[in-house]
């Protein structure tokens, strides 16, 4: 089993997610976390729970508009 990423503290909605906001640890769970790479710099979209891990069927992750 590879490590999962799982939430270190309670994730608001609108934060940037970045890899000092998890943990990557090995878990007995069958689901695949996402890669650190795919969510790295994406604003979440939803509360994500302390413990959780981050995974594919989550809410889709978006990318923080910027304006110039």
């Amino acid at each position: 089993h590879k490590k999962n990423s799982i939430a270190k503290t309670s994730i608001k909605k609108g934060t940037k997610l970045h890899d000092e906001l998890f943990n990557f640890k090995r878990t007995k769970k069958k689901q695949n976390s996402l890669f650190f790479y795919d969510y790295n710099g994406r604003i979440a979209a939803k509360n994500i729970a302390k413990g959780a891990v981050l995974t594919s069927d989550m809410p889709r992750l978006q990318y923080r508009s910027s304006s110039i």
